[in-house]
């Protein structure tokens, strides 16, 4: 036909391990039966291992991209592949409604993200689904039983990330969904106001758009909920901590529940307590998060895309994640946040107000940290929406998320090094190698005003030699390198121990990384 181009989509680029800016969804989303995977996509694919050799996948799951990290450079790509705005509303019917992942994939792009993986764990259950059945799906986003990670065949869900090395965010969008109680998902009845009839239009008369249908809103944690939760997210930052050190976990905290979301012959006393048990237990078991790996977001957002979701709200751990992503690209990794403006947010649900920012997360606590001291908010202000903190939930030194990504950033720098130098001598020669590289690197930071300090000396140091290592160490084939830095926020001095193992495999060392790892 005439006029019509057809253009096809760009193979996927090779990412440096170095990039500060890519994010993986893990979870649930259907996979569109006429999508075939392009050439590009099955060279990425073979390229990491699933279309041949240890990590080989069936070819009907290999299609089916299931249990497979996929990576897509647009939203085009994503929607192309994935039936993402197919989600069943309730059992038995014919409405649908966008999932979960798919939402948060949407808003990752719009915020100016420019890559991610996704690990498709299965198809998404209706929105109405018992809470037995949603609980259920935890074992594909985090299997509990014991997993071999030198064979990436038995990878699932969040330990994908094994094989991720250039990822710095995780997401999992179904989170927030799988602990609350069960519910029925309904669309109002829309009740004409007349007879229908048709009428015919005055020349350049415009068309009203007709008002999205308000769903009944999902992702409501009743006390029982926000415990379950909780503790799932604090074993992904386990996970985190200890086998994939530079990625960081965003996750949306979820809502307490509401009359709606209780609904039943309950009575009124008994909902109004359950309702109350609900609001104490979102901030009480977010205040018993303690880990550098875990950023919380809230509020939810309200947004034009998200009309079609239920509750016509939606989740803000990718909204987060793609603001983050761009201001890594456009800021730097290591720099705050804080009061960068996002723009594409018509609101936020609930709206704090200055006094629930101020609030101990956990009463019992005189030292507690307040609500905008362990999570990352979204609020207004004069001029539109903003982060009003940039904070991971851990107590003590990285607080600062920025922090976590600058030691992040910091760990994948001597990672690099490391496996450029597998096949050296553990001597001096590649000691000196690694304190060079690193001092490069630092002192690129230092002019960036990353650190304080009116010189590189004074700003941080590197040592990698015998006072760093014990002669087990050396026997082992293990390099220790020690930094010191001053960040330029107001904080102490931190000093991190980076062992470099056989293999360029990157591991904390020390007090301060066993604070970090917390």
């Amino acid at each position: 036909m005439d006029g019509l181009v057809f253009q096809p989509l760009p193979a996927p680029r090779a990412s440096h391990p170095a990039r500060a800016d890519i994010a993986c969804f893990v979870g649930f989303v259907a996979r569109r039966s006429d999508a075939t995977l392009s050439e590009s996509e099955n060279a990425d694919l073979a390229a990491r291992g699933w279309l041949g050799g240890a990590a080989a996948r069936p070819v009907g799951e290999v299609q089916a991209l299931l249990q497979v990290p996929v990576t897509v450079d647009s939203w085009d790509a994503f929607d192309r592949l994935f039936s993402w705005e197919t989600r069943q509303l309730n059992s038995g019917t014919l409405e649908i409604c966008p999932s979960a992942l798919g939402a948060a994939v949407r808003s990752f792009f719009a915020q100016g993200g420019r890559r991610c993986h996704v690990v498709r764990c299965g198809n998404p259950l209706a929105a109405d689904a018992p809470l037995a059945a949603r609980t259920a799906q935890l074992e594909a986003l985090l299997p509990s039983g014991p997993f071999l990670a030198l064979e990436p065949a038995s990878w699932k869900g969040v330990y994908h990330l094994l094989g991720l090395a250039d990822t710095s965010f995780l997401c999992l969008p179904d989170l927030p969904e799988l602990f609350g109680p069960d519910t029925v998902v309904r669309r109002p009845p829309v009740v004409p106001d007349s007879e229908e009839r048709f009428v015919p239009l005055a020349a350049g008369a415009v068309v009203p758009e007709p008002a999205a249908s308000p769903l009944a809103s999902l992702a409501r944690c009743d006390a029982a909920g926000f415990a379950a939760w909780a503790k799932f997210v604090r074993r992904v930052g386990a996970l985190l901590a200890r086998g994939a050190r530079e990625v960081q976990c965003i996750a949306a905290l979820p809502r307490p529940v509401d009359e709606a979301a209780l609904g039943g012959n309950a009575r009124s006393a008994d909902i109004a307590a359950a309702i109350r048990a609900a609001r104490d237990a979102q901030w009480s078991e977010s205040a018993g998060l303690d880990t550098a790996f875990v950023q919380l977001a809230y509020p939810w957002l309200r947004t034009p895309t998200a009309r079609d979701l239920p509750g016509s709200c939606e989740a803000p751990d990718g909204t987060l994640a793609g603001a983050l992503a761009h201001h890594a690209l456009v800021r730097g990794t290591w720099s705050s946040a804080l009061r960068r403006p996002v723009l594409g947010i018509n609101s936020v649900d609930p709206v704090l107000d200055r006094a629930a920012l101020e609030r101990p997360l956990d009463r019992a606590d005189p030292n507690s940290a307040t609500v905008r001291e362990r999570i990352t908010l979204f609020g207004p202000i004069g001029t539109g929406i903003v982060l009003l903190s940039d904070v991971t939930t851990q107590r003590g030194t990285y607080r600062p998320a920025n922090l976590n990504r600058l030691v992040a950033a910091l760990v994948r720098a001597a990672r690099l090094v490391g496996e450029e130098s597998v096949f050296e001598n553990n001597g001096e020669t590649l000691w000196r190698r690694l304190v060079d590289r690193l001092n490069d690197l630092l002192t690129g930071l230092w002019r960036e005003g990353i650190f304080a300090g009116a010189s590189p000396a004074e700003a941080f140091e590197v040592a990698c030699d015998r006072t760093t290592m014990t002669q087990a160490d050396l026997d082992a084939g293990r390099a220790i390198v020690r930094i010191a830095f001053t960040s330029a926020a107001p904080i102490e001095r931190i000093v991190i121990q980076l062992a470099v193992d056989e293999g360029g495999h990157v591991s904390l060392l020390g007090k301060d990384a066993d604070l970090h790892d917390a």
